[in-house]
C-alpha cells in the first residue's frame, strides 16, 4: 500500500543523522538518506515533465557537486560511505544512500538501475515516490522516510511537489548549529561558495556567516510549514535530548497515524534512549562578544522557532 511521502527535514548539523540511524533501526521503518543536495537545484524537485524511468535514474544517480567530490576524495569527512574509482560515479545515491542499504552498493546501484528503467513514463516526482516505495518493499518495511541534512533549504519545493507529504521538521538552536557547521568541511564549502570565495583557500568564514545561512533557511521554510493544510510535526533536538519518551512517542504517532503504540514501538524507544548522548554546546564556549554577534546573526530564525522567548523552543504543532 502506497503511503504519503514522509520527509525528515533539517538544516543539518542538528542530530538528524542520529535520528535517521534510529529510524532505520525500527523494524517497520526505512530511512532513505541524503538524496537532496542542500545548495544545488534538485532535478526531481524541479523537473515536472514526463520522463522515462531510465532518464529519472540518470537524474537520481547523477554526480554530486564538484566541490563535494573533492572533499570526499580527500578523505577529510566521514560522511562518504563508499567511494567509486570513477569520479563521474560519485553521487549522493551511490556514496551515501545505498551503503546504508547494502554491503555492495555498486552492485545494488546496477540492480536498481535495471528496475527503475522499467518504470512507466511519469514526472520525476512520481518516479521518486515509486523508487522509495520499491525500496520499502524490497527491505520488508512498511514506512519510508527521506532524510537529508540541509533539506530545509528545499522545504517549500518539497511541499509544492508533494502537498500531501508529512514533514518532520527537526531543528536545533541555530547558534549551536552554526558552530557545528563552521567545523564541518562540507558546510564550510557551502558558505565559502555563498560568499563568492574559493573553498580551497585556507580560510574559515566568520561564525556569523553560518548563523546567517541557518537563519535564512529557517525563515524561508517557516511559511510553507505553517500553511493550514501542511502536515507537520515540529520536533527539536533539545526536546529529543531532554524528553526522549515524549519526542519519540509523538514521532511514532505522527508517522504511523496511530494513538496506541505497540510493544515493538516501546522497545525501539527504549533502545534509542540508551543511545542518546547529548552533544556539547559549542556556542557556550564562545566569548561574550562572539555570542552576541552570533545571536544577532541567527536572530530571525531563533525568533521564528521561539528560542529567544524562553529557555526552550516553543514552535507548536497545529
Amino acid at each position: 500500500m502506497q503511503q504519503p511521502p514522509i520527509f525528515l527535514i533539517s538544516s543539518g548539523r542538528c542530530g538528524s543523522t542520529f535520528f535517521s540511524d534510529s529510524i532505520h533501526s525500527h523494524p517497520e521503518m526505512l530511512s532513505v538518506s541524503e538524496l537532496i543536495e542542500p545548495v544545488m537545484p534538485v532535478p526531481f524537485l524541479e523537473n515536472q515533465n514526463k520522463i522515462s524511468g531510465a532518464d529519472f535514474f540518470t537524474l537520481l544517480a547523477a554526480p554530486t557537486m564538484e566541490e563535494r567530490i573533492d572533499i570526499w576524495q580527500s578523505g577529510i569527512t566521514r560522511e562518504c560511505l563508499f567511494m567509486p574509482q570513477e569520479r563521474d560515479k560519485v553521487s549522493l545515491l551511490l556514496c551515501y544512500a545505498l551503503p546504508l542499504l547494502s554491503q555492495q552498493p555498486d552492485k545494488y546501484l546496477n540492480k536498481l538501475r535495471q528496475i527503475v528503467s522499467d518504470f512507466p513514463e511519469a514526472c520525476a516526482t512520481e518516479h521518486f515516490i515509486r523508487f522509495c516505495e520499491y525500496l520499502k518493499s524490497a527491505h520488508d518495511k512498511t514506512i519510508w522516510i527521506e532524510r537529508s541534512g540541509g533539506s530545509l533549504a528545499h522545504c517549500e519545493s518539497i511541499l509544492r511537489c508533494w502537498p500531501n507529504a508529512k514533514i518532520i521538521h527537526f531543528y536545533r538552536d541555530g547558534r549551536d548549529v552554526a558552530c557545528s557547521m563552521r567545523a564541518h568541511p562540507i558546510f564550510r564549502m557551502f558558505v565559502m561558495k555563498r560568499l563568492g570565495k574559493d573553498w580551497r583557500e585556507n580560510e574559515t568564514p566568520d561564525i556569523t556567516e553560518f548563523g546567517k545561512l541557518w537563519s535564512e533557511w529557517v525563515c524561508n521554510a517557516i511559511p510553507a510549514l505553517r500553511e493550514p493544510n501542511a502536515r507537520v510535526l515540529n520536533l527539536s533536538y533539545e526536546e529529543m535530548m531532554s524528553s526522549p519518551d515524549n519526542a519519540l512517542e509523538s514521532f511514532l504517532r505522527f508517522v504511523f497515524d496511530k494513538e496506541l503504540l505497540n510493544e515493538q514501538d516501546l522497545q525501539w524507544i527504549n533502545q534509542v534512549k540508551k543511545e542518546i548522548s547529548p552533544a556539547k554546546s559549542h556556542f557556550h564556549a564562545l566569548n561574550e562578544k562572539d555570542k552576541a554577534r552570533l545571536t544577532l546573526a541567527c536572530q530571525p530564525g531563533l525568533e521564528e522557532l521561539g528560542y529567544l522567548n524562553s529557555s526552550s523552543p516553543i514552535l507548536t504543532n497545529a
